[in-house]
């Protein structure tokens, strides 16, 4: 009768432990995740840069990463002149960003496709660089980093 009665347990204590198992034996997010997103071993994201190419100032500039929620900011940037943002060299996760800017009492919304590769480079490290444009334009692209280890 104690063998029955603690079979339901030793039960879910087996599935509880091959479960551990399984996600603990090399099985990584990066097959789990989206197919779109960027998830490429071979090269990390170690700085960003947002660009002014008008000629006025821009501010609250922010950018909000999905879906990750990851945000990146600047107060202010002068015309033609760019901010850098330093990070820890990460992969790139999220799928898109959104660009958010004010200029000459204008606020301006842009959301952007991420690519999905870079530019071809030996680099293993690149920059995500976001160029603002007069009118309320902008684009994203990936650029080799060559400042990463100076």
């Amino acid at each position: 009768m104690w063998c029955n009665e603690s079979m339901p347990y030793k039960l879910s204590f087996s599935l509880v432990s091959l479960f551990y198992l399984l996600s603990a034996s090399g099985c990584t997010t990066s097959g789990w995740s989206n197919a779109n997103s960027l998830q490429d071993d071979s090269f990390l994201i170690s700085r960003g840069i947002i660009k002014n190419t008008s000629r006025y100032e821009i501010s609250d500039v922010n950018i909000l990463h999905l879906p990750t929620r990851a945000i990146a900011g600047v107060s202010a940037i002068l015309p033609h002149t760019a901010a850098e943002m330093g990070i820890s060299p990460r992969k790139l996760k999220a799928d898109s960003a959104v660009l958010t800017w004010h200029q000459q009492a204008q606020q301006y919304e842009v959301k952007l496709v991420l690519p999905k590769e870079p530019v071809r480079s030996e680099s293993t490290y690149f920059m995500i660089v976001y160029e603002i444009f007069p009118g309320g334009e902008a684009v994203v692209s990936l650029m080799p980093d060559s400042k990463v280890g100076l």
